[in-house]
């Protein structure tokens, strides 16, 4: 069980969720960018009329120059390597770029809606929808950038159905806000899928942070005390020693691994018969391990 303390809340999991978000955000940039420009082609190649053809490719240079902005705050993010601190700028970028880029495909229905065809009109419906889903799916990790994108790209296609009278219509945009407000839900609990994995990843960092600080002052006692130690595995053969245990062994710290063999060379030849004896009658549990031995230095310095 978590004690209180041990919990990640408030604003500390807060400013991990911005971190996080900004992360996120300079991830998926280009794979929407991209998918979104590919869907706006097919739609304007579907919904074109020779006898109509500049509002689709004024919307098309529209979207162009909204995607266009977009990449530069994603590739401008890249660039910078954010600190974590300025994480919330980033984020209010993203998601003012996706408000407009939203706003953008909410124009795609007021100008190429047409209730005459109901094919062009369908395929419409099923395209700005689709790109609403995969912008709720996309964005989990952040409702508010998703919601900003969805809502300004639905709501017109809704009133144009709507206004149409037409009973299929009416029906089909009802079916459509039901949809994405499922999907809605489902994006949601990803949402705290996502703040839970970075509460856990938080508390991890926590918990590392507490174990180099405890590390720290360990060797800063030892080498005040002039003290070492030592953690053995004999059935693994695991060695490791602190800094202070290799400094009075007459080593640099970590300057080559620690094992038995390291061990065993450095005892001094009189005593290593008495050492090797004590340490396996410890090892079968005949007696405590307490023993004074000599140690030779690299200098050839002995030390007991």
């Amino acid at each position: 069980m978590q004690t209180r303390e041990s919990r990640l809340t408030g604003p500390e999991l807060d400013a991990l969720m911005l971190a996080e978000r900004s992360r996120l955000h300079g991830e998926t940039w280009l794979s929407a960018t991209l998918g979104s420009a590919a869907l706006a082609t097919v739609l304007v190649a579907v919904m074109v009329k020779p006898e109509s053809r500049q509002p689709f490719f004024l919307w098309l240079g529209l979207l162009a120059a909204v995607l266009t902005v977009r990449a530069a705050v994603g590739l401008a993010f890249r660039r910078a390597s954010p600190e974590p601190a300025s994480a919330s700028q980033w984020v209010a970028r993203f998601r003012m770029v996706l408000l407009a880029h939203g706003f953008t495909w909410g124009l795609a229905s007021i100008l190429m809606f047409d209730a005459m065809d109901p094919m062009r009109m369908t395929f419409l419906v099923f395209a700005v929808t689709g790109i609403c889903v995969s912008a709720l799916m996309a964005y989990a990790f952040d409702i508010r950038a998703s919601l900003l994108f969805c809502l300004p790209a639905l709501i017109p296609l809704g009133t144009c159905l709507w206004q149409t009278g037409n009973e299929v219509n009416r029906v089909t945009s009802l079916a459509v806000v039901l949809f994405i407000a499922y999907v809605t839900i489902v994006s949601v609990r990803s949402s705290r899928t996502v703040r839970q994995n970075v509460a856990l990843r938080g508390m991890e960092g926590r918990r590392l942070e507490a174990l180099e600080r405890s590390h720290r002052q360990l060797d800063q006692a030892e080498r005040m005390a002039k003290l070492g130690s030592f953690d053995w595995d004999p059935a693994g053969g695991s060695l490791v020693w602190t800094d202070e245990h290799y400094r009075l062994w007459g080593l640099e710290p970590q300057s080559q691994p620690a094992t038995y063999a390291l061990f065993s060379e450095r005892v001094h030849p009189e005593d290593r018969e008495l050492v090797e004896t004590r340490l396996q009658q410890t090892l079968r549990g005949e007696r405590a391990y307490e023993l004074t031995y000599r140690v030779l230095g690299s200098d050839g310095a002995v030390r007991h």
